[in-house]
């Protein structure tokens, strides 16, 4: 009988290593398979969530353009999210794009589900497609604007052109910040002063009385003063009893009414140009000051209209900003209560313009100061002192408008002088430019 012996081949083990591969290539091949498409989801979904990052980034910036609606919004915000979408090498397919506009919080939400298709069969995974979902949201920080435009209606304010000058700077200013964009963040109160203040119906208010009361026959012109009471004079303190304003019985004053804070741009522009003046010896600047912070003041609430009352003093991100424009010296000559007080109205006058820019700016309220030829104005109305140049000396030092200015201003940044009128409009246009810096919006 024939036995069979295992012969060489037995012992040849040339090819060892493609069988074991053969036995090992599967499981690597579901490895790597694996590996992929796990590197896939989360490179296409770092990339998908950055793009509905980006996305709500651009619809909340939207939200400084307070004309557009909730709707465009929504579609700028799902433009931004296609366009960045097709940066993403592998774009995943998606099932849910939606933006929520929140325009209480000023926060845009996207929410976003999306899958890419898998390397491998559902055998390895459970399912043909990977997942991804994810919401983006950014918020903004809409910054309000509060500002009072303290005019000068004093007589001197008749030479050249200089009112039509302070116009047209003024409504530089106005048509710079004020727009359809900014919508009711950025409103504008229009303070006209000169031998006194007409605060109108709203000086009625202030006094505790009905808008109709003419029992002083200044008919629907309010000339308003200083208020009695020196706890309150010259703070922002509500006019409730005891605390009223002052008025000035029998006086008529021609100056044009204060106008509330409003966004209407032809509202404003209209009232600028309708303004006049008249040969005043007065130019009670302290008065203008008081009205401009009562304007701005959120503790002066109830006196103004619905849509003209100031946001809160305490509101995040509320900017608060007076300015004040002279040509001169401030004196007033027939407000009460100076009787309280020896010394000259060019000295009262002063004085109790700088104690209110001193209040108004330690409550956080931002105050430029321009000056219209304030030397020569100065000395001309220091004539009785000309003849002494200590004295004239000492008293520019003290109650000169360019001193004042600066003072109000607390910044010398904040403080602009030109020697002629037609320097206005380049100032203002300088001062709006600012402005619209503080109005930008932030992002978070």
């Amino acid at each position: 009988m024939q036995t069979l012996v295992p012969g060489p081949w037995v012992e040849d083990r040339r090819g060892t290593t493609a069988v074991i591969f053969a036995f090992i290539l599967l499981p690597l091949l579901v490895v790597v398979g694996i590996t992929l498409d796990t590197a896939r989801q989360v490179g296409t979904k770092q990339r998908t969530i950055m793009a509905a990052d980006i996305a709500a980034l651009a619809g909340v910036r939207a939200m400084q353009d307070a004309s557009l609606s909730e709707d465009e919004i929504k579609q700028i915000t799902i433009d931004a999210w296609q366009a960045n979408l097709e940066a993403v090498n592998t774009p995943p397919s998606c099932s849910r794009v939606a933006p929520e506009i929140d325009t209480g919080t000023a926060t845009v939400k996207l929410d976003i589900a999306c899958s890419i298709a898998t390397v491998l069969p559902t055998f390895f995974h459970g399912a043909d497609s990977l997942s991804i979902t994810h919401t983006s949201e950014a918020k903004i920080t809409l910054p309000t604007l509060d500002i009072a435009l303290m005019l000068d209606m004093s007589g001197s304010m008749l030479s050249g052109g200089r009112l039509a000058d302070l116009k047209a700077a003024a409504k530089e200013l106005v048509n710079t910040i004020v727009s359809p964009g900014t919508g009711d963040r950025v409103r504008v109160a229009i303070i006209p002063y000169g031998e006194a203040v007409n605060a109108g119906i709203y000086g009625n208010r202030a006094q505790g009385k009905s808008d109709s009361n003419d029992s002083d026959g200044d008919g629907d012109k309010v000339c308003v003063s200083q208020r009695p009471n020196p706890i309150s004079r010259y703070t922002d303190h509500p006019p409730v009893v005891f605390h009223r304003v002052g008025d000035l019985v029998g006086i008529y004053c021609d100056e044009p009414m204060i106008i509330p804070l409003t966004s209407d741009v032809a509202k404003l522009n209209a009232a600028i140009d309708g303004m006049t003046t008249k040969a005043t010896a007065g130019t009670a600047g302290h008065l203008g000051l008081e009205w401009s912070w009562y304007a701005i003041s959120s503790k002066w609430a109830d006196i103004w209209p619905s849509d003209s009352k100031p946001v809160s003093n305490d509101a995040p991100y509320a900017r608060k900003v007076v300015v004040m424009m002279t040509d001169g010296v401030f004196k007033e000559f027939r407000t009460p209560y100076i009787w309280i007080d020896d010394r000259p109205a060019y000295e009262i006058a002063p004085e109790a313009a700088k104690e209110i820019c001193s209040n108004m700016r330690a409550a956080g309220i931002t105050v430029y100061a321009i000056g219209l030829d304030v030397p020569e104005a100065t000395v001309g109305v220091a004539h009785s002192m000309s003849a002494r140049k200590d004295l004239l000396e000492k008293w520019l030092d003290q109650y000169g408008p360019r001193q004042l200015l600066n003072h109000c201003a607390g910044d010398p940044s904040r403080y602009a002088e030109t020697a002629e009128s037609s320097g206005l409009v380049d100032i203002y246009a300088s001062i709006a430019e600012r402005l619209k810096i503080e109005a930008v919006a932030l992002t978070e």
